[in-house]
């Protein structure tokens, strides 16, 4: 049981330091953004580094968060990473395609 205990425990601790650090990221991301978007008001475009950091945050925060999930016991069977055969299920494939976009 400690070995599922500590599995938990260091699930918990990963989402909780990638949501920190990938939340500062972004915030970094938007004040440079609002920065330059005061000092160069003719600037439209410089948006898109601020869209693509979140979207690459919330890829690199689904597989994580698939494994907190698994743990508090919901859908454990419809989350698993691998079939039976120990290929990878549609699941498993999403959050590798998922965790290499990020």
């Amino acid at each position: 049981m400690a070995g599922e205990a500590q599995r938990v425990w260091s699930h918990h601790f990963t989402v909780g330091a990638a949501v920190v650090l990938d939340g500062w990221l972004v915030h970094k991301v938007a004040d440079r953004y609002f920065q330059r978007r005061l000092a160069f008001p003719q600037l439209r475009g410089t948006w898109v580094p601020l869209l693509l950091t979140a979207i690459a945050v919330g890829f690199l925060l689904l597989d994580p968060m698939r494994h907190l999930v698994m743990d508090h016991g919901v859908k454990e069977g419809e989350l698993k990473m691998y079939n039976r055969h120990g290929g990878l299920t549609l699941v498993g494939r999403i959050c590798q395609a998922s965790s290499l976009s990020g």
